[in-house]
């Protein structure tokens, strides 16, 4: 048992600096992102594999978050919301953040963009919170 849990470790650690190298490599454009994703999450959050499985880095730079990837709705993970929040707060968009978790389903897409930072992101209670962050 104690081996299982051992490789799975070594597995998110071997999973969490092959996105790193992905980070460096595939988002040099989008340094700011990166940087951010990087030091507010990554590097907090690596061990988490909720955390990491809700947030994806794109080939274009932008990176990407939903709080429920399976869709099965009624995942929570206060670590994913704190991990978002962080990075954030990284990016200075507390704005952004604040409208985002007073967003229903109700409300659609919505879109803002601060601090040189377009978001866009939706919600609804079946597929959770979902964002795509880009430079403006």
């Amino acid at each position: 048992m104690k081996k299982k849990c051992v490789l799975k470790r070594v597995l998110l650690a071997v999973m969490a600096v092959a996105m790193l190298l992905v980070l460096f490599i595939g988002c040099a454009s989008n340094n700011r992102l990166a940087e951010a994703y990087i030091l507010a999450v990554a590097d907090h959050y690596g061990y988490d594999e909720n955390v990491m499985r809700c947030f994806t880095v794109e080939n274009d730079g932008t990176i990407r978050f939903d709080t429920d990837p399976q869709n099965v709705g009624d995942l929570y993970s206060s670590n994913v919301i704190d991990a978002i929040e962080d990075f954030h707060e990284y990016l200075d968009i507390m704005d952004i953040w604040d409208e985002m978790v007073t967003t229903t389903y109700a409300d659609g897409i919505q879109s803002r963009t601060e601090n040189g930072i377009t978001v866009v992101w939706s919600y609804h209670p079946n597929v959770g919170l979902e964002a795509t962050y880009s430079l403006a």
